[in-house]
């Protein structure tokens, strides 16, 4: 697993080879919520029994960078 990070945001970048790209990407979830990549750059509290997904699906993106 690969991350991107900026100043104000943490992206997964690569998971066992694919990749992002301008039409899909990965998307991480914490108890069926969707954590956006300022969340993830800030850091989110889970505990033993809450349930994290990472899924690679459809996202739009403006200057690389997805929006809802």
């Amino acid at each position: 697993m690969r991350f991107i990070s900026t100043n104000r945001t943490e992206e997964i970048m690569e998971v066992n080879g694919i990749r992002n790209s301008w039409d899909a990407g990965w998307v991480v979830y914490v108890n069926g919520e969707q954590i956006d990549s300022v969340q993830m750059k800030k850091g989110v509290k889970v505990g033993p029994n809450d349930q994290i997904q990472i899924r690679f699906e459809t996202v739009e993106r403006v200057f690389g960078r997805p929006i809802n």
